[in-house]
């Protein structure tokens, strides 16, 4: 039987669809019920006629699709533990999260692929989460940006000054990476017209007390990514920069603490890249 919960977030329509194969959040300006329904079908038969798989590693697979001509990304998560399938019917399960918190970012014009749905698909004794977006042509992952900038001295540098100042401004909005990968923030060239976007929608947090800590781990998780293809000099500057972006936002209060934002950033990225080769 039907549940339908019609709600207004912001600016997007989210309405709720459910059937025995599946439980979804949808995006009424850009999908119908119908859609959704043909889509998600015979354990979502339908919804990878046309794909082109990405990536693949642990549990979680990335594809293309093309759909009613239109490119989509969709993300497949498979549950890794047992009692995650009973979790999932109580709450609120990690792609309907992504999704909301997508909705919430390009209901504060932060750029981000445009979500599609959000829903758990029964396939056969597999329960299989999946996240949908838009996808973003003509990009490549913001680590990969910065090591294509032949011109260091002011090509490179007017990117990671964009960056600084955009990731500020993403805290000043309230929200927080709690991790970054390679592809969380994806850098697209269109005409000329450079434009970052946030992608990783399920490793975004909320930061509504604005709290500094949260902010220099974000700018760390930046550094660990693109780290090694810039100079010491150049994350130094990077770093100032950030700091004077969210002291303009009011993440910092004081000038003063620059010298402790730069040391605590660095000790952050030395933690995280032992981390990541343990």
């Amino acid at each position: 039987m039907l549940v339908l919960l019609y709600f207004i977030m912001a600016q997007i329509n989210i309405n709720h669809c459910k059937d025995d194969g599946f439980n979804c959040l949808y995006n009424a300006d850009l999908i119908t019920e119908e859609m959704v329904r043909e889509l998600l079908k015979d354990e979502a038969a339908q919804l990878y006629s046309e794909k082109e798989q990405m990536l693949a590693f642990g549990n979680e697979a990335r594809y293309k699709l093309t759909v009613n001509g239109e490119l989509w990304f969709a993300k497949e998560l498979k549950n890794k533990y047992w009692y995650s399938s009973i979790k999932n019917i109580f709450f609120s399960t990690d792609c309907w999260k992504a999704f909301q918190i997508g909705c919430k970012l390009v209901s504060y014009d932060i750029n981000t692929p445009q979500p599609i749905l959000a829903a758990t698909v029964i396939c056969g004794e597999e329960t299989k989460q999946l996240l949908i977006t838009r996808f973003i042509e003509n990009a490549k992952g913001l680590a990969d940006h910065v090591t294509s900038i032949k011109d260091q001295e002011h090509g490179r540098e007017r990117v990671l000054d964009r960056v600084a100042r955009t990731l500020a401004e993403f805290h000043k909005d309230g929200f927080c990476f709690k991790h970054i990968n390679s592809t969380s923030i994806i850098v697209s060239n269109n005409d000329d017209k450079i434009n970052f976007w946030y992608t990783a929608l399920e490793a975004i947090g909320s930061n509504r007390f604005h709290f500094n800590t949260a902010f220099i781990n974000t700018v760390a998780q930046a550094c660990k990514d693109f780290h090694k293809n810039i100079h010491d000099e150049e994350r130094i500057i990077f770093l100032r920069v950030c700091f004077d972006a969210a002291l303009k936002n009011n993440i910092f209060k004081r000038p003063s603490q620059q010298e402790w934002f730069i040391k605590k950033t660095n000790q952050r990225v030395s933690e995280l890249l032992n981390e990541s080769t343990n």
